[in-house]
């Protein structure tokens, strides 16, 4: 596992290394107009109720009960708007996007029942009384996915790919979402809107929170690349001794689907779990997915007086992406930091 103690100490997320960054215990980013959600840690129901208690130097207990997930967070992730519902009380307000991409480790429970279940038993027999059980996964993780319907999620933990498309109801059924037991003496009118962050967030679609005020997140790559924006196309020229290869060992039968992602509803959520990274085993799998082009950043080397007749000489520069913060998700911590709890029983 993980280095705890330098982690907890990026509780809402953080720079660990040049390029890689942690989303902390729970957060949501936005990058090249993605938003993109994550959760950390495994569900244990002894310690899902307790408040992050561990304090270094970390004994046998902690180390383990450290990575283990707070309801505080789930509760925190929940809050956020799955893109179907306005403002309350009849606030002029633009809705917010449902989240692109959610990140877990844990599956979200039951997940095994949208997709092909009996090719996971043949893979993993020892599966079959959990799933009987409906004991296989997180079941906070699915409280999650149900209550905010992002697009894509991601998982690991099990050590098997496994795809799943769940279909969610037309309509959200949020009794139970806006009455936790846990916090519902604390609870003051949650719906939770980007205008409760500034104005100005809510307003501009162009405000940027930096993370990183030095470095920006650059995609790299090899040949050519096609980027789709929903109303045009563009390719791009990259230099190829930039490039990085990634190879994923695939068997025949289950091998990796390059093209775009078909068109997905606020009603759908495609979910895709991997493998361990090892020798023949199925841990990678490339999706495209459309992302906002920032044509600020483009650049046409070739725009002098003797280009009119050499098209093949303009260079268009791949964009400049950076990693943003979320102003919804802002906006969530700041309404929810009375829930912060350090003691051992809530």
């Amino acid at each position: 596992h993980e280095a705890s103690q330098p982690l907890r100490e990026l509780y809402y997320g953080g720079w660990v290394a040049p390029n890689i960054y942690y989303m902390g215990a729970a957060s949501v980013v936005q990058f090249a107009g993605l938003r993109i959600g994550g959760i950390s840690g495994i569900y244990k129901s002894h310690d899902y109720h307790m408040g992050h208690f561990e304090k270094p130097p970390y004994d046998n207990s902690a180390v383990r009960s450290i990575y283990h997930v707070r309801n505080v967070d789930v509760y925190r992730m929940k809050c956020l708007s799955d893109g179907s519902e306005n403002a309350a009380d009849g606030d002029n307000v633009a809705k917010s996007r449902p989240l692109d991409i959610m990140l877990s480790h844990d599956w979200p429970l039951g997940i095994e029942q949208h997709g092909n279940t009996e090719e996971l038993l043949r893979k993993k027999p020892y599966f079959r009384q959990e799933i009987a059980n409906n004991d296989l996964g997180s079941p906070p993780n699915r409280e999650i996915l149900d209550a905010i319907r992002p697009k894509h999620w991601f998982s690991a933990h099990l050590h098997v790919k496994f795809k799943a498309t769940v279909h969610h109801g037309s309509a959200k059924d949020t009794s139970a979402d806006n009455n936790s037991p846990t916090f519902a003496s604390k609870q003051n009118n949650l719906a939770l809107i980007p205008s409760q962050v500034t104005e100005k967030a809510a307003s501009s679609s162009a405000t940027t929170f930096k993370m990183d005020e030095n470095n920006a997140v650059q995609a790299k790559g090899g040949g050519t690349h096609v980027v789709d924006n929903g109303t045009n196309t563009e390719q791009q020229q990259v230099d190829p001794s930039t490039t990085t290869e990634f190879h994923g060992l695939e068997t025949s039968s289950a091998q990796c689907q390059v093209g775009t992602v078909g068109d997905l509803t606020e009603q759908m959520t495609k979910f895709l779990a991997l493998d361990k990274c090892l020798p023949r085993r199925q841990f990678l799998s490339i999706l495209h997915l459309p992302v906002a082009t920032d044509k600020s950043s483009q650049t046409d080397v070739a725009q002098d007086k003797q280009a009119e007749t050499a098209e093949e000489e303009e260079l268009t520069a791949p964009p400049s992406y950076q990693l943003q913060y979320d102003p919804e998700w802002l906006a969530i911590l700041r309404k929810t930091h009375h829930l912060n709890c350090t003691e051992r029983m809530r």
